[in-house]
């Protein structure tokens, strides 16, 4: 499975799916990139701030993570109304293609 599989299925696919729970590593700064307003227009600086604190919590010790771990902290965010659903899914999407490089590096 290539890495456009690999986004399409996550992006598009069931609303059932079950994100993947392979740990990988994702340093803090990678996570500040992913939620850069860059990446994510409509984060306010606050929201940022929020999503990357959470984020970083989420991440197990040795500082791995899982899409499943990121969708959960981001459904959390949403469902609080935190974070507007836009943004969850912005988020996700720039999430499932950072995750999906360090999946396929070569």
């Amino acid at each position: 499975m290539g890495i456009s599989t690999f986004l399409s299925g996550m992006l598009f696919g069931d609303k059932q799916k079950t994100f993947d729970k392979t740990q990988y590593p994702c340093a803090i700064a990678e996570i500040q990139k992913v939620v850069s307003q860059t990446n994510v227009r409509t984060l306010s600086k606050e929201e940022i701030t929020l999503v990357e604190s959470t984020i970083d919590q989420t991440r197990k010790g040795d500082g791995k993570i899982s899409m499943a771990q990121i969708e959960e902290a981001l459904r959390k965010l949403k469902n609080t109304h935190k974070i507007s659903k836009s943004d969850y899914q912005g988020l996700m999407q720039m999430f499932a293609i950072h995750i999906a490089k360090k999946k396929y590096k070569t």
